[in-house]
């Protein structure tokens, strides 16, 4: 049965998860685990979540492959999405956009950095990335999002709006 799930939800990072990791490959980030299981997670009808070992599992199995980690990341915006609401986070303080834009780029020079480190010939995985380099990649791919949503704040707080005709 298909369930509508709410683009940039936890179930529907899940579920575009799922499409692009083998059954094999879920096995081999969290032995034990049955495929089924982790549709329900994704279910949005059925609360019982994401173990947050599974997502970091699944986004590691997922940047193995090549792709880029989504749940993690994603579990973070929205944890700070709702502090802010809760007010137990502090207020945006927007900044000029071109300054943050600069701060961004230093964010991804890090990831370049970590990449560089990782793939090296004198790196202890060689050619592979082993999983401590693959959390310093992906600690620093997460600070990088983290500055493009700040980025992206900031266009919004400095974009004057036009007044809305009133019917």
């Amino acid at each position: 049965m298909t369930h509508a799930r709410t683009h940039g939800s936890i179930e529907a990072a899940l579920m575009e998860t799922l499409r692009d990791l083998s059954e094999a490959e879920i096995q081999r980030a969290i032995p034990g685990r049955t495929l089924k299981s982790f549709y329900r997670a994704a279910n949005p009808q059925i609360d019982i979540g994401l173990r947050i070992e599974h997502a970091a599992a699944l986004d590691a199995a997922l940047v193995a492959k090549g792709k880029p980690a989504r749940l993690l990341p994603l579990a973070l915006q929205l944890h700070g999405l709702r502090l802010a609401e809760l007010g137990g986070a502090p207020a945006h303080d927007p900044r000029p956009p071109l300054e943050r834009l600069a701060e961004t780029m230093i964010e991804v020079g890090d990831i370049a950095n970590a990449l560089r480190a990782a793939c090296g010939a004198d790196s202890p995985g060689g050619a592979m990335v082993t999983e401590d380099e693959a959390g310093t990649i992906l600690r620093e791919v997460a600070e990088a999002r983290q500055r493009l949503d700040t980025l992206a704040r900031d266009v919004e707080a400095t974009t004057r709006r036009r007044p809305r005709a009133v019917a």
